[in-house]
């Protein structure tokens, strides 16, 4: 559902899973989700008004999706609330305790349950350094006790962004299971694709094998491969998620906020310079036409045209 200048609400999900929308507004997305089991379940994507004296309207919407099916439900988006004032992190002023409670009342009413998470404990951020940084849990995961049956092993991850002020929010219906086997098998990542390294690894494996026969060679070649990746994660990419930091985080802060300066700085270059070539040729524009008629004895001062000599003296 998107609003005119304002963006919106989206829904997406792959082709071999069933999704039904059964309601939407521009605050919700209502789904159905029928998997292979035939033991459907409600999605609902949701999103509070962002004006504190509107935000009771939410809080009536989520009551009225709640109630309207005994279906299995998890409610899932940005809440623009906390669930406890302990959710929150600011050196100005915090959110008052009735706030607070007027969301965490409904979420009683409705017999919903959050189901904690993994990772950061703030969702959103309001991108400003110390001593005016702002943080908040804003974004809820709340389910009934249908969902939860349903789902015993759910999780809920913070996956960490440096493009937005929210944390996007991954739901992991199932743990994976751990491999029992001593020896793990090797999978290729893609996010090793992102470093010139890995691709170095593989073409160096990939033009040591020569003078053996050509259908062992693709064998052999792979087999490098795989154990030059192998070492390289070991050495290079140990420990990335550890390596963000809170330093890091606040110099990822401090580099965004100056490539927004630097761009707009550019944009207003660019748009000083545009006015100046417009004004150039207005300028332009009035001075021929100022000469032409100066030519034909018009006095820009007084308003005259001297039609002869003998006026001038007039």
């Amino acid at each position: 559902m998107l609003e005119e200048g304002k963006g919106g609400l989206a829904l997406l999900w792959p082709r071999e899973l069933k999704v039904t929308v059964i309601s939407f507004s521009s605050h919700h997305i209502e789904a159905l989700v029928e998997e292979d089991d035939n033991n459907p379940w409600r999605f609902v994507g949701f999103y509070g008004l962002h004006e504190v004296k509107y935000r009771c309207l939410s809080w009536e919407l989520l009551k009225f999706i709640n109630n309207n099916s005994d279906l299995p439900t998890i409610f899932l988006g940005d809440f623009n609330e906390v669930l406890d004032v302990l959710e929150q992190s600011s050196t100005r002023r915090q959110r008052p305790s009735c706030q607070v409670k007027s969301l965490k009342n409904v979420v009683e009413d409705c017999k919903l349950m959050d189901i904690g998470f993994f990772g950061y404990p703030f969702t959103w951020c309001n991108n400003f350094l110390s001593p005016y940084s702002t943080r908040a849990r804003l974004d809820t995961r709340l389910v009934d006790k249908r969902w939860k049956l349903m789902f015993p092993k759910v999780e809920i991850i913070h996956l960490t962004s440096n493009h937005s002020d929210h944390l996007a929010l991954l739901l992991r219906l199932g743990k994976m299971q751990e491999v029992v086997s001593r020896k793990k098998m090797f999978r290729f990542e893609d996010s090793w694709c992102l470093y010139e390294e890995s691709k170095e690894e593989v073409a160096k494996a990939w033009n040591s094998v020569n003078n053996i026969d050509p259908g062992e060679k693709l064998f052999h070649r792979i087999k490098q491969s795989r154990l030059g990746l192998l070492d390289w994660k070991r050495t290079k990419l140990r420990n990335v998620q550890g390596a963000i930091t809170n330093d890091s985080k606040r110099e990822s802060v401090i580099l965004a906020k100056e490539i927004d300066r630097l761009r707009e700085t550019n944009y207003i270059y660019w748009q000083q310079r545009s006015r100046i070539e417009l004004t150039k040729a207005s300028s332009l524009m009035f001075i021929t036409p100022s000469l032409h008629m100066r030519g034909l004895g018009f006095d820009p001062q007084r308003g005259l045209i001297k039609h002869s000599p003998s006026e001038k003296k007039r």
